[in-house]
């Protein structure tokens, strides 16, 4: 992707593959999953008491439909990302705008792998503005949701369990509200990111790992149909 000049050109563009187990858990058992987590490993960190992960996440789809045909499966939709917690974990006092704000073209799951969800993410940190650097890319507003929760790393493994949030009031984080009868709910994600050379091994350790939090929350693939990247056009 050419960023041209609408972004400032000290950007940092990476390409990843992520591998991904998931299941859900209530309120009353976030204790006993966090001292699982804590007795795992001494190299456990991240866990610090209050909640330590906020993200904003808003995505973004073509301007113009591609006509009804082949061609219309090329139509991406674009992720940015923004963290919205300072180094002490508490809410930065930025507008919008002032954030630091992530491109992530996320690919489809690979169909061959059955084991974990694994996807391609390219990551492009930019700065200027995002909005009109979009607008200028033939790109408008889709929609947008907040998480918040906490994350823990063990070793090459990333644990997070959060709730996510919809916006009533576009771009105001002010009007998050619980979707939908999930007030009391956590989604638990375990992660790891890498190189196509250490897939087998990534996907094994996830699968051990998941096993040792069996009995709190069960991680497992969920449907591909679920985490593609398409859009769903109304045509």
């Amino acid at each position: 992707m050419n960023l041209g000049q609408n972004l400032n050109k000290n950007t940092n563009d990476s390409e990843i593959l992520k591998a991904s187990l998931y299941g859900y858990i209530k309120s009353s058992a976030l204790p006993k999953l966090f001292d699982r987590l804590l007795g795992l490993s001494e190299n456990i960190n991240g866990y610090i008491g209050k909640q330590n992960y906020a993200e904003h996440v808003i995505s973004f789809i073509p301007s113009v439909e591609t006509p009804i045909g082949q061609a219309r499966n090329n139509d991406v939709i674009i992720k940015i990302n923004c963290n919205l917690l300072d180094e002490n974990y508490n809410y930065k006092p930025v507008s919008i705008l002032d954030n630091d704000w992530t491109i992530n073209m996320i690919g489809n799951p690979d169909s061959r792998i059955t084991n974990c969800i694994v996807k391609p993410i390219r990551r492009i940190k930019t700065n200027g503005n995002i909005f009109e650097f979009l607008k200028a890319l033939g790109y408008k507003f889709y929609f947008e949701y907040v998480q918040r929760g906490f994350i823990f790393g063990c070793k090459n493994i990333r644990i997070k369990v959060v709730q996510t949030y919809q916006l009533k009031k576009q771009y105001d984080l002010s009007s998050a509200k619980h979707l939908k009868h999930t007030k009391s709910i956590w989604l638990v994600e375990a992660y790891s990111t890498y190189t196509k050379d250490s897939v087998k091994i990534v996907t094994d350790e996830l699968i051990t790992f998941a096993s040792y939090l069996e009995g709190i929350v069960d991680l497992s693939v969920i449907d591909h149909h679920y985490v593609q990247q398409r859009i769903n056009y109304t045509t």
